[in-house]
Formats: structure tokens, C-alpha cells, sequence
């Protein structure tokens, strides 16, 4: 039951609305390389992609519910609970894998823009290539 409990604080807790642990990991990492580090980041587009998932994953969940919300029919089943058509009901599980979609891919695109490759070489000390002399 405990290691239940830690996995669901790490991955955010479903769809409880809590943040995540492994959320404000990521903000943290991010914001260190941002301020602290910004030269360790060998691909510039792929940090940015990772920093534009992160926002998706905090915001887009927000965004979809307002839209299921408002895409809501009027109570028809028993109980009061809404069944609704079945595109509704498949809204709801696309709306619920949102956040750890781009939460994954802020992580992947994170990991990928900032781990060091063995074929690095900067640009200010790469050679030109020279010509072979039979390409005349």
C-alpha cells in the first residue's frame, strides 16, 4: 500500500489535480539549466520543445475539461449519471492521458537536448572538410 502511495505522489495522482513530484523535478531541472547552465544544452530547439510540453502538460488538461464541460448533455440515465454518446466518453480518456503524454515527452526531449553525445564537436573548433583532389 505505502509503494502505491509514493508512485501515485511521483506520477501526479491521477486525476486528483495534484502536480506531481516528478512535475516539479522537471520545472527544477529546467529552470537550473535555463539559469545556471544554459551551455550544457547541445540542441536548442529540443530544450524548447521540452519547455513548450511542459506547458502543455500543465495547462492542457485544464483547457480540455473546460471543453468536455461545456460539451456535456443533460442527464439522461438512471442515478443522474450522464452516459453520454460514446465520442463524449472517449473525449474523457483522451482529456485524462494528456498530462503524462507531454509530461513524458517534456522529460524525453529534456533528457535528449542535454545529454552529451561522443560525436559533439562545437562549431567554433570543426574543420572545414577538405576536398579530395580527384572532386576537381
Amino acid at each position: 500500500m505505502n509503494e502505491y502511495f509514493y508512485l501515485q505522489q511521483l506520477l501526479g495522482g491521477g486525476l486528483s489535480g495534484n502536480t506531481g513530484l516528478l512535475s516539479v523535478a522537471l520545472l527544477i531541472v529546467l529552470a537550473v539549466v535555463c539559469i545556471y547552465k544554459p551551455e550544457c544544452v547541445h540542441s536548442k530547439g529540443l530544450f524548447r520543445l521540452a519547455i513548450f510540453c511542459f506547458f502543455l502538460s500543465t495547462i492542457a488538461p485544464a483547457i480540455a475539461q473546460v471543453i468536455l464541460q461545456l460539451m456535456e448533455v443533460p442527464s439522461s440515465g438512471y442515478n443522474g449519471r450522464n452516459n453520454g454518446p460514446p465520442e463524449l466518453r472517449m473525449t474523457y480518456v483522451v482529456q485524462s492521458a494528456l498530462r503524462p503524454c507531454f509530461l513524458g515527452l517534456s522529460i524525453l526531449f529534456t533528457i535528449v537536448s542535454i545529454a552529451p553525445r561522443k560525436d559533439f564537436v562545437p562549431i567554433a573548433e570543426r574543420t572545414p572538410e577538405k576536398k579530395h583532389p580527384l572532386d576537381d
